[in-house]
């Protein structure tokens, strides 16, 4: 209970009344009764109170914690106690607030959006017939937003969306009337059970994750939550598959229905993001992965555009792809949409498929449609690579209830959530966060890590007119666990013998296939492989390198040869010495199986350029920092980065290159210049940076095809270049210098 003290206007509550409508008591519709009898009681005592509050000030609120919604648009959220609500502006008159009028008294489903009933069978759903035309309407994403003038795409944030509707002004109150303004009273209540990022991690790590266990403890959750709530979602943020050991067991299988496309259809999502792995394999990879399903799950996002595509447009046609739905839970509607990080373009291969970098726009006009036609519950799912984006999108919007986010690598808990050991650390912020919108209310962001390792649960409820009136304190990450935990729960049986199974007996053959022995310890652990030289990286760069010498040896003679990997392709990976390195191990650390490519004949400053590119983010992270072959660079980190738009137009030429020298001592940059008569060199790649790839500028140049895979050009290298031994002589654990800062 809290200490506070609460009025409406200038009457002060009794502490029995406070605690009587307590938002921590009223939980699920069990205690509505509750808060309907203290209404019908307080009118009786209001004149007992008194009235020793401070005065209402013309600007300023006089309350110690709101209870109703004030003269502005923003609802109170009150929510769990390590999460405050923003202050809000108090009414300059006890009057009751108007009645909103933009919500309709009837609910049509818009024009275009696929309605379609969620797969929970926790909470009893009806389905909405679908519109007439099932197809959604096209989003303006053909031709791309005019660039932002920065580095980072960044969401546009300086036009805020004009509200929906204005509403009238409030009716005069007689001078003699002590009667309080009603308080807000709950409609409805929505649990959303979600998750991202789970990235093919199907098989469980010790006593923790799984996909397995992951469904038994979202089974529960939605048990829980249908007891407690009006409705249930469930939602994934996107990445719901990667390339790796486990999500190659797919592709070995040769048929559908993807192992992990299975158990999301069995777990019941409702709806997922499109996430920017999806498309990594290309876009019939992502078509199979969507028809593995049985179910009608839709995949959203409101910025990308799949009609030049034959496959994609075929299920955007049938309501599978689309910038948003509605959803029929309980007696209500709810919408969902979708968005996915412009920085797809050059971090994914997403073909044909056209994407809008100006999400705000792509979004507001899904809202739009979505409350113009009388849905007043909208949740966003998004995938836009951080949370502060999300915060940045959301301040120029209005009308969205909570987003459901990727969120990357920066999970959201509370205190006394129960986490993984070790997780702690890696916590960002509360569950959930807050955003002000353009209206200034209050809009909850909720995350977790990804692998199967959490689920989170948000419960939201609502008044009539849809607005959020608080977050339950049930809302929090629940971590997915067994062996002798106490909050271990036994994996799901179907999930575990058509999926896990499977997939452990492919990795059990992986991990018995001998490459090489380790006489080095071989590390790269995020970010070490995205901001610094590893041995591991080295290790790939020379087996590149060595491939392409061996495979075309008139091209790669005719100039000096150079090699670069970017470190966005190696994935986790550390073997102690004395070790063995498996077929296992090699898919684990190239987690992108991709064909290699020759640039013939890069001259010195375009070399430069190259370079210049891949440090350029190297503050964050980025995947494009070089592991390279034939050449050593050094940098610095704290000098003007080269920036270029989505679409490659360089603003800014950079200047953190300080020095190249090739392999044999040629000088090819000095103190940041090109050297005269510096030579042109032959660069080794793989098709995904030769591409374009993150933002590589490698197009236009001649290439070779080399005709062998990344990861058959690194066995290859260590059984037959170094005799199926490497050593610490060849590969010393703390580099070689090849990548320096200054």
């Amino acid at each position: 209970m809290s200490d506070k003290t609460w009025y409406i206007g200038n009457i002060k509550i009794p502490a029995a009344i406070q605690h009587f409508v307590s938002f921590r008591v009223l939980r699920g519709r069990t205690n509505r009764l509750a808060l309907l009898l203290s209404l019908a009681l307080l009118p009786l005592i209001a004149p007992a109170c008194g009235s020793d509050a401070p005065a209402p000030q013309p600007t300023a609120a006089p309350v110690t914690q709101a209870l109703v919604p004030t003269a502005t648009p923003e609802p109170v959220i009150p929510t769990a106690t390590s999460i405050p609500p923003a202050p809000t502006v108090a009414p300059t008159s006890t009057s009751a607030p108007p009645t909103p009028t933009s919500v309709p008294t009837t609910k049509p489903t818009p024009p275009g959006v696929p309605t379609v009933a969620p797969t929970s069978t926790s909470v009893p759903l009806t389905q909405t017939p679908a519109p007439a035309s099932p197809t959604p309407p096209p989003i303006p994403t053909a031709t791309p937003a005019p660039p932002a003038p920065t580095a980072t795409p960044v969401v546009p944030t300086a036009v805020p969306a004009p509200p929906t509707a204005t509403p009238p002004p409030p009716p005069p109150t007689p001078a003699a009337s002590n009667m309080p303004p009603p308080l807000p009273v709950p409609d409805f209540t929505l649990t959303i059970l979600h998750n991202g990022n789970a990235e093919s991690r199907l098989m469980a790590d010790g006593d923790f994750g799984g996909v397995a266990r992951f469904a038994s403890l979202m089974a529960d959750l939605k048990e829980d939550a249908s007891a407690k709530s009006d409705g249930v979602l469930t939602l994934s943020a996107g990445n719901n598959s990667l390339s790796g050991p486990q999500y190659r067991a797919s592709l070995e299988r040769g048929e559908l229905p993807y192992y992990d496309a299975l158990a999301m259809d069995i777990i019941g999502y409702d709806a997922s993001a499109i996430g920017h792995h999806e498309f990594d394999f290309g876009l019939d990879a992502f078509a199979d992965f969507i028809e593995s399903f049985q179910s009608d799950t839709p995949f959203l996002s409101a910025n990308l555009n799949v009609d030049a595509d034959p496959r994609l447009a075929a299920l955007a046609d049938a309501g599978r792809i689309a910038p948003s739905v509605i959803l029929d839970v309980g007696a209500e509607r709810v919408g969902l949409i979708g968005v996915t990080t412009p920085d797809i373009t050059f971090i994914s291969n997403p073909g044909a498929v056209a994407v809008n970098s100006d999400t705000l726009s792509a979004v507001r006009s899904q809202v739009d449609a979505l409350a113009s036609e009388g849905v007043n519950k909208i949740i966003l799912i998004s995938h836009l690579y951080g949370i502060e984006r999300d915060m940045a999108l959301i301040s120029g919007l209005s009308n969205v209830d909570a987003v459901v986010s990727r969120g990357g690598r920066f999970p959201l808990a509370n205190e006394d959530d129960i986490l993984i050991p070790g997780d702690e650390e890696s916590i960002y912020g509360p569950y959930p966060m807050f955003a002000k919108d353009s209206l200034g209310v209050s809009v909850p962001i909720v995350s977790v890590a990804g692998d199967y390792k959490y689920v989170g649960r948000l419960s939201l409820t609502f008044n009539e007119a849809g607005q959020v009136l608080w977050v339950d304190d049930v809302s929090g990450v629940n971590r997915v666990a067994g062996g002798s935990n106490p909050d271990a729960v036994p994996p799901h049986s179907e999930i575990q013998a058509r999926v896990v199974e499977p997939v452990e007996d492919y990795i059990s053959r992986l991990s018995n296939e001998r490459v090489g022995d380790v006489q080095v310890a071989l590390e790269s652990q995020y970010p070490d492989m995205r901001i610094m030289e590893t041995n591991e990286g080295n290790l790939v760069a020379d087996a590149l390198l060595w491939q392409a010498r061996q495979s075309e040896p008139g091209v790669m003679d005719s100039a000096p040869a150079v090699a670069i990997f970017n470190g966005g392709g190696i994935g986790d990976l550390s073997i102690p010495a004395p070790g063995v390195l498996s077929e296992l191990d090699l898919f684990s650390l190239l987690r992108f199986p991709d064909l290699m490519v020759i640039a013939r004949e890069v001259g010195p400053a375009d070399f430069k350029d190259i370079l210049e590119n891949a440090f350029s983010r190297v503050e964050s992270n980025s995947g494009r920092f070089p592991h390279g072959a034939g050449y050593a660079v050094i940098y610095d980190p704290n000098a003007e980065p080269r920036i270029a738009d989505e679409n490659g137009l360089v603003t800014a030429q950079g200047s953190r290159v300080l020095e190249i020298t090739l392999a044999d001592g040629t000088p090819i940059v000095r103190d940041g210049a090109v050297v005269e008569d510096a030579p042109s060199v032959n660069l080794v790649t793989n098709r995904f940076l030769a591409s374009g790839g993150d933002q590589y500028p490698l197009l236009g140049f001649d290439t070779t095809p080399v005709v062998a895979f990344t990861h058959d050009a690194l066995a290859d290298y260590i059984r037959e270049a170094l005799g199926g031994v490497i050593t610490e002589r060849q590969y010393p654990e703390a580099g070689e210098g090849r990548v320096a800062p200054r």
